[in-house]
């Protein structure tokens, strides 16, 4: 099975719901809402069958997308796993 993990902007949301109907039922999907903060911290949001949902808070001071996108799909529990940006 695959998990897809997808990162995006408040800013970018109104795609989430087109992208979602791409994802093929059998697997995994990770979302990843990215929100300006002063401190790091992944919450876990909702889930609704194979879909997650969970917000990223981040400090553009000390931001790094690498590490966040490692952050992220740390949270899959598939072998194989594609990562969506927006």
């Amino acid at each position: 099975m695959i998990s897809f993990v997808c990162i995006y902007s408040e800013n970018d949301s109104h795609y989430l719901s087109e992208m979602i109907k791409t994802i093929p039922k059998q697997c995994e999907l990770l979302l990843f809402e990215m929100k300006d903060s002063n401190m790091e911290l992944v919450t876990f949001i909702a889930q609704n069958e194979n879909v997650k949902q969970y917000s990223f808070m981040y400090s553009k001071d000390n931001f790094s997308f690498s590490k966040f996108r490692n952050i992220a799909k740390s949270y899959a529990s598939n072998d194989v796993i594609f990562t969506i940006d927006s």
